[in-house]
């Protein structure tokens, strides 16, 4: 599989200040907002979206590249810490194992309350990198590392490798609106095939767990 390295496509600005990242922290529920009819990949390749099976693709041509590899803290124990959020990130998605370099074995997935108690029962056995404080990130901070420019994983390979191309749990309610009554007590959820959102509670998804700054 053909990679595209975007590490050199580092966009100064988003690190000046001149680029408003997403308000990191607790937030309300969310209204359910269906995307059904409208455009998925709105200004990503127009005419020419990729659809699944096709490789890891990066367009900075079409999209600028907003999650450069220069703005994170790559660490050796598998964390990596955004310099423009200040949250540290396990590299790895939930179930992998880091190698020293990249993510090996098979990832775990769950329902809500699986993820919950999956979380739970990971922090109680030790966590990960000498931290057992490790949590579901909200649909902001989880949003912050959904690289706009690429898909197919729509992330940054470079700083999370072998993420899969599914949906990934936040940690942020629907509040639900009187149209979609039945999607009420869901949870908000990104796709990283093509950094859309999603609400659900009883499929199965991925997780990738954040911490805050000490």
């Amino acid at each position: 599989m053909t990679r595209v390295k975007i590490q050199s496509l580092a966009i100064i600005p988003l690190l000046a200040g001149l680029v408003t990242m997403p308000a990191i922290g607790a937030e309300k529920p969310l209204p359910y907002q269906p995307y059904y009819g409208k455009e998925r990949y709105p200004g990503w390749y127009p005419g020419k979206n990729p659809s699944p099976g096709k490789e890891y693709t990066c367009k900075p041509e079409s999209r600028t590249v907003n999650t450069p590899t220069e703005r994170f803290i790559l660490n050796k124990d598998g964390t990596a810490i955004d310099k423009a959020t200040g949250l540290m990130w396990m590299r790895c998605s939930l179930g992998h194992t880091w190698t020293g370099t990249t993510c090996s074995g098979d990832t775990h997935r769950s329902t809500w309350e699986g993820a919950l108690n999956a979380v739970q029962a990971f922090n109680q056995k030790g966590g990960f990198a000498e931290h057992k404080d490790w949590r579901i990130p909200n649909m902001k901070e989880l949003g912050s590392i959904v690289e706009r420019a690429c898909v197919n994983p729509s992330i940054n390979q470079e700083v999370f490798p072998t993420t899969e191309f599914w949906y990934y749990w936040s940690s942020t309610p629907s509040a639900g609106i009187t149209e979609y009554v039945w999607k009420n007590k869901q949870q908000w959820g990104i796709d990283f095939w093509d950094g859309s959102e999603n609400v659900s509670n009883f499929t199965k998804r991925r997780l990738r767990l954040v911490r805050d700054p000490k």
